[in-house]
């Protein structure tokens, strides 16, 4: 079975500069792909300011990703200033400062906008909670709800907060109201959820299939009919809707474990141990992502910027390494390493001569990542015996890295042997990161 993305560029997975992701709950938020937001409908607005918006969210963006992250909030900011009413901004902004663990900055900053919109207590409140105020936090959530009882923002905000406190009652209650005013797929995934988690079965598959119709391509929502598919123990039907799932949302090492383990379960076994493997991938990437990310930010490690990269590419990030390469050049990082990382890249993305001249400057024959790139080349160029004497060299002489595993394992796969891509998964799966 060929890795999903070796040899493609794949659908952006702006998983360390993401412009909008899904609330997770009060008190933790993990990087992920993108989600809508459960808020209140965007306020009627002028085609011109909303192009301002997007466009100086782009600029944000852009900025973030460039590890410029003290301009990237600036500019966050002044999308916020354009249009107080408006929640993407809000969202983009809590969801940097959350990366960062600049729980104090974002405090001040959501105190300013709460002056001017309830979006901004209920931020203010998520980042209280992330500082471990809960007490203040809900009091916060309490006073935006005085002040407009049926703020979708706001009674999703104290739900989750209330998820984590163990008042699930209380956190459907306000999942209700938020889901009547906003009927959007991420409050009606976490309405579903809770009305797991306090019992309510009947009424679930109403939820999730009412809402479905209005979002069929709701991550979160497949997930949750998912769920109830494996409650009603229906293998394949769960097999279904968690495929469909991972090409929407191919980073969720949550939903990866459940289908690895449908699929063994159904007698799938090569693809459920690969399944498996990768749930294990993206849970140490999405905690690597932000602890390097904040190395970068307090300039503590010089490599960081290419321990994120090659992060990416494990994952098949592309865009995003690329991003990252670049700063990492500028950063004066080992120039062997990051002309192997340089050369994957290029060779993954199919450009032959680019690859060449990068591996030009990867090592010699003796240099493990310089190794996996001249792999990685035999394999895009259709040759395998050369790609496994390459590999084996690689393997001999190459770092005990989960990252460097994993992409070596990926050659294996796509060159159709799975017995020793499965042997280095096994090994990687023990090893460290850098």
């Amino acid at each position: 079975m060929k890795p999903p993305w070796f040899g493609f560029a794949p659908a952006v997975l702006l998983a360390v500069a993401c412009t909008s992701s899904g609330p997770e709950p009060v008190g933790g938020v993990e990087p992920g792909p993108a989600n809508a937001v459960a808020d209140s409908p965007a306020a009627e607005l002028d085609p011109g300011t909303v192009e301002r918006v997007r466009a100086e969210l782009n600029v944000a963006g852009r900025l973030f990703q460039q590890a410029k992250f003290d301009e990237a909030l600036e500019a966050a900011s002044a999308a916020i200033a354009i249009t107080p009413d408006r929640v993407e901004p809000y969202e983009v902004l809590s969801n940097w400062y959350a990366q960062l663990e600049r729980h104090d900055m974002a405090i001040d900053a959501f105190e300013r906008f709460s002056a001017e919109s309830a979006h901004g207590l209920r931020f203010l409140a998520r980042h209280q909670a992330l500082s471990g105020d809960r007490d203040t936090a809900l009091a916060t959530l309490e006073h935006c709800i005085e002040n407009e009882a049926r703020h979708p923002g706001c009674r999703f905000e104290r739900a989750l907060l209330r998820q984590t406190n163990g008042a699930f009652e209380g956190a459907v209650e306000d999942l209700r109201v938020a889901y009547e005013v906003d009927p959007n797929p991420v409050t009606a995934a976490r309405l579903a959820e809770m009305l797991r988690v306090t019992g309510a079965y009947t009424e679930i598959g109403a939820v999730v299939e009412t809402a479905l119709e209005r979002a069929p391509d709701s991550p979160d929502l497949l997930f949750a009919r998912a769920r109830l598919q494996l409650r009603d123990r229906d293998d394949a039907a769960a097999e279904q809707t968690l495929r469909r799932m991972i090409e929407l949302d191919p980073t969720s090492h949550v939903a990866l474990r459940l289908f690895g383990g449908v699929l063994l379960r159904l007698g799938h076994a090569v693809e459920g141990r690969y399944r498996l493997a990768q749930a294990d991938l993206y849970r140490d990437y999405h905690k690597m992502s932000r602890t390097l990310i904040q190395n970068v930010a307090a300039g503590h490690n010089a490599t960081a910027a290419l321990m994120i990269a090659e992060l990416d590419l494990t994952i098949g990030n592309y865009p995003s390494a690329q991003r990252w390469l670049e700063r990492a050049r500028v950063e004066g990082a080992p120039e062997q390493r990051l002309a192997a990382a340089q050369a994957w890249t290029w060779y993954a993305l199919g450009d032959m001569p680019k690859g060449d001249a990068e591996l030009a400057r990867a090592g010699g024959e003796n240099n493990g990542r310089a190794n996996l790139a001249r792999a990685a080349r035999a394999v895009r160029t259709g040759n395998p015996e050369s790609a496994v004497t390459w590999l084996r060299r690689a393997i001999a002489n190459g770092p005990n890295e989960r990252n460097f595993l994993h992409r070596a394992a990926d050659l294996y796969v796509a060159m159709g042997d799975q017995d020793s891509a499965d042997a280095l998964l096994v090994r990687a799966a023990t090893a460290g990161f850098p």
